[in-house]
């Protein structure tokens, strides 16, 4: 089984050459997009990687939190991940996920199930902040701004939704959207029926942009809405700590180690070498073959 990863990366380009080393000595593929505003502290890393076999490094769009390119870079890595006829799961992780078990139990498990792997459910749904996550995609946001200019933007979005909410000027919601965590593990047919989907209805695709966070929303709705959809698991494979702190996820650290390598999930996140760089190394250590 030939497995790709998906990356989406902005910071720590150390951190991101272990996890890419780790994946590409298991022999998976790699396709990596770099938030174009990080890009020239990734410089020494794309040079020194840029060559590499069965790995892609790119930096097409600034990824600002919750904007529209936020989805085009996902979708981007995705149609060329596709291009490799190789490829039979695709799994989409941050710069700052590691895995917690050995790759050869993955390929095992995915080739045993043949299911695809991610959180949904139907919105609005109380978990889901902006009106149970209908307001992230039926009102018209602005979402590509730097930190420094949050607090003008947020006024500006907060005068923008009294607007819309006054005279009940919403993008129409025509479809049952679903919602989840944006990680995702997908086999191939599940990919390219996303892809052939955005790529028929580019109409529905464009209608995500001025959303919020709506890459937690467009995949689950493409695909709960499809044929596929009796084979989708309500599971990203994944440990996440959202309600430890300090951060919200958790950032892991060694005390973690014990619960993350007995986690059910083959994934986790996150994790920062500027917090605790011990973790990392010794996680890798654990899920090496000896």
């Amino acid at each position: 089984m030939k497995l790709a990863f998906l990356i989406l990366a902005h910071k720590n380009p150390k951190q991101l050459q272990k996890l890419t080393d780790y994946l590409l000595s298991e022999g998976c593929r790699v396709f990596i997009h770099i938030d174009k505003k990080s890009s020239m502290g990734f410089s020494d890393f794309i040079t020194s990687n840029k060559s590499k076999k069965d790995l892609e490094i790119y930096a097409e769009y600034p990824v600002y939190w919750g904007s529209f390119n936020q989805i085009e870079a996902t979708f981007f890595l995705l149609k060329k991940a596709l291009l490799h006829s190789d490829v039979d799961y695709l799994s989409l992780i941050s710069g700052q996920d590691l895995p917690v078990k050995p790759m050869s139990e993955l390929k095992e498990f995915l080739s045993k199930t043949n299911k695809e792997y991610f959180t949904f459910s139907k919105l609005p749904n109380a978990g889901f902040e902006d009106k149970g996550g209908l307001d992230r995609y039926r009102l018209y946001w602005v979402t590509d701004f730097n930190e420094n200019q949050k607090w003008f933007y947020a006024k500006w979005n907060v005068f923008l939704h009294a607007l819309q909410n006054a005279f009940r000027f919403y993008r129409s919601v025509n479809v049952q959207l679903y919602g989840g965590a944006n990680w995702f593990t997908i086999s191939r047919r599940a990919a390219e029926y996303a892809d052939d989907f955005i790529t028929k209805n580019n109409s529905f695709y464009l209608r995500f942009r001025n959303t919020r966070c709506a890459d937690e929303i467009i995949l689950q709705t493409i695909l709960m809405s499809s044929p596929l959809a009796s084979s989708v698991e309500n599971n990203s494979l994944r440990e996440v700590d959202w309600k430890t702190g300090p951060e919200y996820p958790r950032t892991f650290r060694m005390e973690d180690y014990n619960r993350l390598t007995n986690s059910s999930g083959f994934f986790a996140r996150k994790f920062d070498e500027n917090i605790d760089n011990a973790i990392i190394d010794k996680i890798y250590s654990y899920i090496s073959p000896k």
